[in-house]
């Protein structure tokens, strides 16, 4: 099993191979490496090539069914829902998924557990509501994790902020790699 992690320093992804090796997909030599590692031909790309798609299975079908069954499958063009400049995303930049949904999948599936990593969510919420709760969230907007609130001045109240206001108080020099200490 190969697991992607994201880098920010502008060298693509890390992928860590199970031998343990490490590639990031900007390296010059990222396709051969994940070639041997895959057995067939593969090359890292930014974005999807023209055209692109894959078949995916009509999930309808595949509930009645059952996931062993030979049931019409639909062809999907990659990065549909891509950002301006590229990407490789189906639909959105960001998938979320709750666990009452992963809990009642489970439930009806003859193993009696759903994986999150099936789904490839960005974000797994844990949700006590009704499975499939995640269907009115749909045109509403979501504040994940907490935001620093200060008041930055009196009489401001409380806002989101980053950082901290400061005055000189003795004008001076600052140079690259100085000291810096709180007094």
């Amino acid at each position: 099993m190969l697991t992607m992690t994201a880098t920010s320093d502008g060298d693509g992804a890390r992928i860590a191979l199970p031998t343990g090796e490490v590639v990031r997909t900007g390296d010059p030599d990222a396709g051969a490496v994940l070639s041997r590692a895959l057995g067939r031909r593969v090359e890292p790309a930014s974005v999807p090539p023209e055209g692109a798609a894959l078949d995916r299975a009509v999930p309808e079908e595949v509930l009645a069914a059952g996931v062993t069954a030979e049931v019409a499958v639909e062809e999907t063009v990659i990065g549909l829902g891509a950002p301006p400049g590229g990407g490789f995303v189906d639909f959105a930049p960001l998938h979320l998924i709750g666990t009452a949904t992963l809990d009642a999948i489970g439930a009806a599936s003859p193993r009696g557990t759903a994986e999150d990593v099936r789904y490839r969510p960005n974000l797994v919420l844990r949700t006590a509501g009704p499975a499939f709760g995640e269907n009115d969230w749909a045109g509403r907007e979501m504040a994940a994790g907490t935001r620093n609130r200060v008041e930055p001045m009196p009489g401001l109240g409380l806002r989101a902020c980053a950082g901290v206001y400061a005055r000189v108080l003795r004008p001076g020099r600052i140079r690259r790699g100085a000291a810096v200490r709180l007094l």
